[in-house]
């Protein structure tokens, strides 16, 4: 008998930003399909997992991308494994930032302010994997 798969269709938003937060449920608020958790608080303050089974995407806010969020950003990662993209987004682009993001393998990475567009496209590519970057925009 194959093993049924549990579709991961949940957003998991982690951020102190209200306005963001809001602008995430606005993107997401017409979708059936998908759910959207939302996280109030940093990501250097998140303990434990935000990860259930039906966490398809983590979106991280970074919007002060030091050292401290970075290693928490680690840390997060390291808890999602390979199965669950992130998504950052980040107030500045340094290229020493995008440097670090990519060597995490980070999905994607998005400049605040983000448009509801923007954030509903990462998300989406994030879900459907890798593999379907051949056949993207």
């Amino acid at each position: 008998m194959a093993k049924t798969e549990i579709p991961r269709n949940a957003i998991t938003l982690v951020s102190p930003d209200r306005e963001f937060m809001a602008t995430a449920q606005t993107a997401f608020s017409s979708s059936k399909t998908i759910e959207l958790v939302s996280v109030d608080s940093a990501v250097t303050e998140v303990t434990g997992s935000v990860v259930t089974d039906a966490t398809g995407v983590v979106v991280v806010d970074l919007d002060d991308a030091n050292l401290e969020t970075l290693e928490a950003l680690q840390r997060l990662k390291r808890r999602c494994g390979e199965v669950v993209p992130i998504v950052a987004v980040l107030r500045t682009c340094e290229p020493s930032v995008m440097r670090i993001l990519v060597q995490m393998q980070i999905a994607d990475f998005l400049m605040k302010p983000v448009s509801t567009a923007d954030l509903v496209r990462a998300c989406s590519r994030a879900l459907r994997g890798p593999a379907s970057l051949d056949n993207d925009e």
